[in-house]
C-alpha cells in the first residue's frame, strides 16, 4: 500500500456533495451528519451555483475532493450543472458515490455500476449513513495520493506549471502499479493522470539533457579554435590533443551525473516545494563567491541546491559578480535576486549580502534596505557588514528577512553585543509595526562558535525564537560549529507548528571524499597547497546551507 502522503494538499475536503435545490433538505442533513462524524464537506450554495463563473469555485473543490457524493433524483438528472459536475468528477477518476434521493430511471452510465446509498426512505437513515462513511473512508492512503496527483494534474492542465519531481514520480508509479495489481480498487488511473506522470518524466529527462547541452555549448564557445566546428564534427586539428577532448567530455558527463545526484538527494531531504502553502527558506555562506573563479561544474551544483528553496540568503558574495550572475542565469527566468552595496573597508571584505528568490512562488514587497542601528555598538564592536533586509509575500502573508554576516573571530568576543543591537532593533520594528511586516526572520552567518555560546542566548533574550529543528545543527564540514542561524519572530496563528528544517551536506554527493584525484588539477588552479578536504570548499563552500520550512496555517491545522 502506498503510504506517504507528506505532500498531499492539506486543504482537500474529504467530500464534495453535488445536488440540486429540489434535494436541498437531504443535502443539508447529510452535510450536518457527515461533519458530525468528522468529515469535511464542500457543498455549493445558491449564490455560487447560479453565478456566471461558478466553475471557478466548483472545479477546484472537485479536484481536491477524495469522494464525490451525487444526490440522484429526477431534478438532479435534469440539471445541467449537476451533470457537468458529475462528468468532470468522472473525468478526474474520482470515487463517485450515488446518493439515492428518489428512485428514477435513465441515470447516466457514470452512476449505474457504482455502489450506491439509498436515502429515499426505504432504508434506515443512520444505518445507511454508517455504510456511506465506510465507503468514504476505505483505502485512505490510496485515495489520498490519487487526490493529490489528480489535483496536480488538473492544475498543470490549466496553467502548465507544477510537474512532478523525481520523488513524486516514484510515488505516482507505485500508486499506478498498485492499481494495476488490484483492478477492484477505486478510484482508477485516468488518461489525464497517466499523461501527467509521463510528461513529468519527460521533463526530468529534458532537464538533464539541457544540463549536458549547456556544457557542450560552453566547450564549443570558450575553446575558441579547438571547440569549434572541427571538434564537433570529430575532425582532428593540429596542436589539440585527443586527451583534452576526452577530459572535457568527461567533465560534462560528470556534471550531469553530479546534478542528478544532488537532485535525488534534495528531493529526499526537503519538503515539497510545489506546496503553495509552504515556504522553504535557507541561509548559505558561499565561500568567497567571485573572489576566485569557480569552474562551471561547481556553479551548476550551487544553482541546483538553491533551486530547491523559495528564498536563499547568501553571504560572502564579492568581487565582480561574474559567478554570481552565472548562478542566477542557471537558475532560470523564474529566479530573481536582491543585493546590498559592497561593504567597504578591510574588515568589510568587499562583501555583499544577497537574496535569491523564486518569483513564481514569492513576491517581493517595497521593503528593502540596509539596517540602521539607532544606537550603534561601535564603541564595543561593529558589524562591518551592514545587515540587509527585504520584504516578501506568500499568499498575501507578508514577512521581512534580515540577512547578516557578523565578523569572524576565534572567540565570540563582542559579537554578542553586536547581535543584541541588531536583534533588538529588528524586534522594535516589528512591535512598532510602522511599514514593517508582522513576521520577521533573522538569518545568516552569525559566527556562533558553539551550541551553548552567548550569541544564541542573546538572540533568544531579544525576543526571537531559534527553531529546535536547526538551532544546534553545525554547518561546518570540519567541526561542530552552528555558525549559521535562523531566528524567528512570527505572528501567532499565521504559521502552523512545528518549524521543520535541517542542514544539507553536499559533499556526500559532489566533490566527495573519494574524488580527490578527479578534482586535483582543477583545484590546483586556485590553490596548490593544502588538503583536498579543505581546498574543495573553494569549489563549493566551507558552510553547508541551513534551512527551515514554514507552513501557512489554515482552518484544518
Amino acid at each position: 500500500m502506498v503510504n506517504d502522503s507528506s505532500s498531499i494538499n492539506k486543504n482537500a475536503n474529504n467530500v464534495f456533495l453535488s445536488y440540486t435545490l429540489a434535494d436541498k433538505a437531504l443535502a443539508e442533513k447529510l452535510t450536518r451528519k457527515l461533519e458530525e462524524a468528522g468529515q469535511s464537506v464542500w457543498i455549493d450554495v445558491e449564490d455560487i451555483r447560479y453565478a456566471d463563473n461558478w466553475k471557478d469555485a466548483v472545479w477546484p473543490a472537485l479536484e481536491r475532493a477524495k469522494a464525490v457524493l451525487f444526490v440522484t433524483s429526477a431534478a438532479s438528472l435534469a440539471s445541467r450543472n449537476c451533470l457537468e459536475e458529475l462528468a468532470y468528477a468522472a473525468e478526474l477518476g474520482k470515487r463517485i458515490i450515488p446518493i439515492i434521493a428518489e428512485r428514477v430511471s435513465g441515470a447516466p452510465a457514470t452512476l449505474k455500476s457504482r455502489v450506491r446509498r439509498d436515502f429515499s426512505g426505504a432504508n434506515d437513515f443512520n444505518e445507511e449513513l454508517l455504510r456511506l462513511l465506510k465507503d468514504i473512508n476505505s483505502e485512505p492512503e490510496y485515495v489520498e495520493l490519487h487526490t493529490h496527483l489528480t489535483f496536480r494534474a488538473a492544475r498543470w492542465r490549466a496553467d502548465k506549471t507544477g510537474l512532478l519531481d523525481s520523488r513524486e514520480i516514484r510515488k505516482a508509479d507505485s500508486w499506478v502499479n498498485e492499481a494495476d495489481k488490484q483492478p477492484d480498487l477505486n478510484p482508477r488511473p485516468t488518461p489525464l493522470l497517466t499523461d501527467f506522470i509521463q510528461i513529468s518524466k519527460q521533463h526530468i529527462k529534458r532537464r538533464r539533457l539541457r544540463t549536458a547541452g549547456v556544457f557542450v555549448l560552453l566547450f564549443l564557445v570558450i575553446g575558441g579554435s579547438y571547440f569549434g566546428r572541427e571538434w564537433w564534427l570529430g575532425i582532428p586539428r593540429a596542436g589539440i590533443s585527443p586527451q583534452t577532448a576526452s577530459m572535457q567530455e568527461e567533465t560534462a558527463r560528470r556534471t550531469v551525473s553530479g546534478v542528478d545526484n544532488l537532485h535525488t538527494a534534495l528531493v529526499e531531504a526537503l519538503p515539497d516545494k510545489e506546496d503553495r502553502n509552504q515556504l522553504l527558506i535557507a541561509t548559505w555562506n558561499i565561500r568567497q563567491l567571485d573572489r576566485h573563479k569557480r569552474p562551471l561544474e561547481a556553479l551548476h551544483y550551487i544553482a541546483e541546491i538553491i533551486s530547491f528553496f523559495d528564498i536563499v540568503a547568501i553571504q560572502e558574495a564579492m568581487g565582480d559578480q561574474s559567478d554570481y550572475l552565472k548562478i542566477k542565469s542557471l537558475l532560470g527566468n523564474g529566479w530573481h535576486s536582491l543585493e546590498s552595496d559592497i561593504n567597504e573597508g578591510r574588515r568589510g571584505n568587499q562583501e555583499r549580502l544577497a537574496f535569491f528568490y523564486d518569483a513564481r512562488k514569492v513576491t517581493p514587497t517595497a521593503l528593502v534596505g540596509e539596517l540602521n542601528l539607532p544606537e550603534s555598538p561601535i564603541e564595543t564592536g561593529n558589524p562591518y557588514r551592514s545587515p540587509y533586509f527585504a520584504g516578501f509575500s506568500l499568499n498575501g502573508l507578508q514577512l521581512a528577512l534580515c540577512n547578516v554576516h557578523i565578523r569572524w573571530g576565534r572567540n565570540e568576543g563582542d559579537r554578542p553585543i553586536i547581535m543584541k543591537a541588531i536583534a533588538e532593533a529588528l524586534v522594535r520594528k516589528v512591535e512598532r509595526g510602522r511599514d514593517f511586516p508582522p513576521n520577521l526572520i533573522l538569518l545568516g552567518d552569525v559566527n556562533a562558535g558553539s551550541v551553548g555560546g552567548e550569541i544564541l542566548s542573546t538572540l533568544e533574550n531579544a525576543g526571537l525564537t531559534l527553531p529546535p529543528a536547526v538551532r544546534d545543527l553545525s554547518v561546518s564540514p570540519f567541526q561542530e560549529r552552528p555558525y549559521a542561524q535562523i531566528a524567528l519572530k512570527l505572528t501567532e496563528g499565521d504559521f502552523a507548528a512545528p518549524v521543520n528544517g535541517g542542514v544539507f551536506n553536499f559533499f556526500q554527493h559532489v566533490f566527495k571524499d573519494s574524488e580527490e584525484e578527479v578534482y586535483r588539477a582543477e583545484i590546483e588552479k586556485i590553490r596548490r597547497s593544502g588538503e583536498y578536504k579543505h581546498n574543495r570548499t573553494l569549489m563549493m563552500s566551507d558552510h553547508f546551507p541551513k534551512w527551515i520550512s514554514l507552513r501557512i496555517r489554515n482552518n484544518n491545522e
